[in-house]
């Protein structure tokens, strides 16, 4: 999804129940980044000048404004006159409005998820190889979901603790909870019968 494509021509109007996913490289050029920067509200832009690394910075703005722009297009509001509130854990919402949103980014990747009717939660990790998921699955993980990390070896040990650790952080951010809740406290389910199709056992989350 180029950043500079994102029209009303190409967004179809959400339906209930459904949810619609974009990712989008936050690796933009700098014409974009400014541009990304002028739609930020004022705090926004508060949140933007006290990160530490430049990357991160970047990739704050250009988050925030490609999830503008993506709203604006689903809602028919201008990018810049959009105001958001903010839960307890940080979560940002629109007040009022029955459309939900989440935005996650990893390493220049941004993905986004929109919904009309239910709350949604997004997130993305960047893989690489970790030496020590047995030891951070049993710090992190419930005890059954630690045993199976265990049990595996090689690729399909790292795609199943990634698998496992996305869609906890997932439901955290759908609840609003955010890391206030320790990742051992959601449990992870495999489906019977369906690869990789997951149920989350907090408040009937579904994992998609």
């Amino acid at each position: 999804m180029p950043s500079v494509s994102i029209s009303s021509a190409n967004i179809q109007q959400l339906e209930r129940d459904v949810v619609h996913i974009w990712h989008s490289s936050l690796d933009v050029s700098k014409e974009e980044r400014e541009h990304f920067y002028s739609l930020l509200s004022e705090d926004e832009k508060v949140r933007a000048g006290k990160f530490y690394f430049e990357k991160a910075r970047d990739y704050f703005i250009a988050g925030r404004g490609l999830l503008r722009i993506l709203l604006g297009e689903y809602l028919g509001l201008k990018p810049a006159g959009i105001q958001f509130n903010y839960e307890p854990q940080g979560k940002p919402i629109l007040t009022g409005e029955s459309f939900q949103f989440n935005i996650s980014h990893s390493e220049g990747m941004g993905v986004f998820a929109f919904c009309l009717n239910h709350r949604v939660g997004v997130d993305v990790e960047h893989i690489r190889p970790l030496v020590n998921m047995d030891d951070l699955a049993k710090k992190f993980f419930t005890a059954n979901e630690s045993a199976l990390i265990s049990s595996l070896v090689g690729e399909e040990k790292q795609n199943i603790f990634y698998m496992i650790w996305t869609c906890k952080e997932s439901c955290l951010k759908a609840s609003g909870a955010g890391m206030s809740i320790p990742l051992d406290q959601v449990e992870v389910k495999f489906e019977a019968g369906e690869d990789f199709r997951l149920i989350v056992g907090v408040d009937t989350w579904r994992v998609l």
